[in-house]
């Protein structure tokens, strides 16, 4: 794989982080109940995203910087994941 194309699909997969980390942040100020629906669209949305291609090891730099945006895309599906519980314990609290 070129290291033109490379780049490009870095550049796409970090805009679709960026975005999914904006879709996340607007649902939280709502305030509101993950619905089963939206939950299971981000979680595709994130698993779709964190897939990278094949990168030979000549490009080992840009296969930590992937692998940091996947780590990243996972750590959001997890939270994604444990947001209704917390947001009930939340509300139980208050």
């Amino acid at each position: 794989m070129s290291k033109g194309k490379i780049q490009g699909i870095y550049h796409e997969k970090l805009e679709y982080k960026k975005k999914i980390e904006d879709e996340w942040q607007n649902f939280l100020k709502k305030d509101t109940y993950l619905i089963s629906n939206e939950k299971q669209q981000l979680i595709n949305i994130i698993n779709q995203s964190a897939k990278i291609p094949r990168i030979s090891w000549f490009y080992f730099n840009t296969r930590k910087r992937f692998k940091i945006i996947k780590s990243d895309l996972t750590r959001l599906e997890e939270i994604i994941s444990n947001y209704n519980n917390i947001f009930i314990q939340k509300r139980l609290k208050e």
